[in-house]
């Protein structure tokens, strides 16, 4: 998939994620859009890095669907 069509889908999952409530800070938000998540996932799933559903990883693993990364940093923000 082109970055370009990347760059759409992370957009396009940012407003899904929003309009659901799981991201309402700014700067979660703008983490989002920084952290390029189609680098951590196998180059053969790289099409689907912004489908919020987990994705295989090495090693018999899971990468976090993007909806429970969000949780987790308003919580980590909302304590610190």
């Amino acid at each position: 998939m082109a970055k370009k069509d990347l760059l759409f889908e992370k957009k396009r999952l940012l407003e899904e994620l929003k309009r659901s409530g799981f991201v309402t800070r700014e700067s979660v938000m703008r983490a989002f859009l920084e952290v390029p998540r189609e680098e951590f996932v196998p180059q053969n799933l790289r099409d689907k890095a912004y489908v919020d559903h987990p994705l295989p990883i090495p090693g018999g693993q899971t990468i976090s669907a993007p909806h429970k990364g969000q949780t987790s940093c308003f919580l980590g923000v909302t304590w610190l």
